[in-house]
């Protein structure tokens, strides 16, 4: 059986590592061209203009407004052929940086990536969201090598909001268990790679799990007193790193079929990648049921615990009928953005609708427990 493992070239973190930009760029190309938001540009212009500045390096740069469109990412390709530049680099969030890499797999050409936020995976994956003007995903770019080098600092994630940093372990909690149900159900389709994983992919998705549970509500503490560790060290890197490469060599599957699909629900729109992920998992749980009742709790209390989404109602979805529900449910199997093959057991509409009541119905229990 053909087995693949995939991931960037390079991989640095570390408080300060974006000063060293230069040095990177020069490993790739000359005359950069930067694409970051408005945020995202205050907190890191001020450490990439004065490394490219000392290395005589010419630059330039794009706004990012918000949303990744595919229609966005054909003109930063565009731009970036037209001012001859020799390499893209990503600075933000996930829409940002998932359109980055998606324009330069439109322009052919090598990217930088400079996370300022660990909400999500997406820093190191092939893979790149596109959404339409409602910010629902349509569509799934794959291009065929990952990000070239990502530079991961430190001091520019820790003062990014608690917010965000708490959704990067509601998208981390879920790898080990996405990875695992994928890897029994012999699905080689949700990691991209049309190939079984690794014994390394699934080491590291398992890691990335052991890490989460073991030290995330320790490093959300350090997060909130603005105070880098060694333990804080190694929850980014395991929101960054070990999710990314569990998740893209692991496999997903229903955790973020449900998590793709949620923003159907006006009331998700303003819900970010790793909540409605967190929630997924659950309902993920409910649809397996293979976990013992105490590691399905264990779970279930973490993403409590930290502020998760738990139940419907966490994610804004109050006082919901189950024929919206039921919408929802075919929605969400008729999506080419959902991975339910990727489980061995077979989801119906049916099983959907009632894993997700019982989902929301657990989250409920686990919280009058935990009170």
């Amino acid at each position: 059986m053909k087995r693949a493992i995939v991931m960037p070239r390079k991989y640095i973190q570390g408080e300060g590592v974006l000063g060293e930009i230069s040095n990177y760029v020069k490993l790739l190309g000359d005359n950069p061209l930067v694409l970051w938001g408005s945020n995202s540009k205050r907190e890191t212009e001020e450490l990439i203009s004065k490394s490219f500045e000392a290395a005589n390096m010419e630059w330039s740069e794009m706004h990012f407004p918000g949303e990744s469109t595919k229609e966005l990412g054909v003109e930063v390709a565009k731009q970036a052929k037209a001012r001859n530049s020799g390499l893209l680099v990503g600075v933000g969030g996930g829409k940002a940086i998932d359109t980055a890499k998606g324009a330069a797999d439109m322009a052919k050409l090598p990217i930088i990536i400079v996370p300022t936020i660990a909400s999500t995976d997406a820093s190191i994956t092939s893979t790149a969201g596109w959404y339409n003007e409602e910010g629902i995903m349509t569509e799934i770019n794959v291009s065929p090598f990952n990000p070239d080098i990502l530079l991961v600092d430190t001091g520019v994630i820790i003062q990014s909001p608690k917010r965000l940093f708490i959704a990067g372990m509601g998208d981390a909690v879920t790898t080990w268990i996405e990875a695992d149900a994928s890897y029994r159900a012999k699905c080689s389709f949700s990691n991209r790679t049309g190939a079984a994983s690794t014994m390394a992919a699934r080491t590291v998705a398992k890691l990335c799990y052991d890490t989460i549970l073991k030290h995330g509500r320790e490093a959300l503490v350090d997060h909130e007193e603005k105070r880098i560790t060694p333990v804080y060290e190694d929850v980014v890197e395991t929101l960054v790193l070990h999710s990314g490469l569990g998740g893209e060599s692991g496999g997903i599957a229903a955790a973020h079929s449900i998590a793709n699909n949620l923003p159907w629900f006006k009331e998700c729109k303003e819900s970010y990648h790793g909540e409605m992920v967190a929630f997924g998992v659950v309902v993920q749980l409910m649809l397996e049921s293979y976990l013992s009742k105490d590691e399905t709790s264990r779970i279930t209390d973490f993403i409590i615990d930290v502020g998760l989404p738990s139940t419907l109602s966490d994610l804004g979805i109050k006082d919901v009928s189950k024929k919206r529900l039921d919408e929802f449910c075919s929605v969400c199997l008729e999506s080419n953005v959902s991975f339910f093959e990727a489980i061995p057991v077979k989801v119906t509409k049916e099983t959907l609708l009632n894993a997700i009541i019982a989902a929301d119905e657990f989250g409920k229990k686990r919280k009058a427990v935990l009170r």
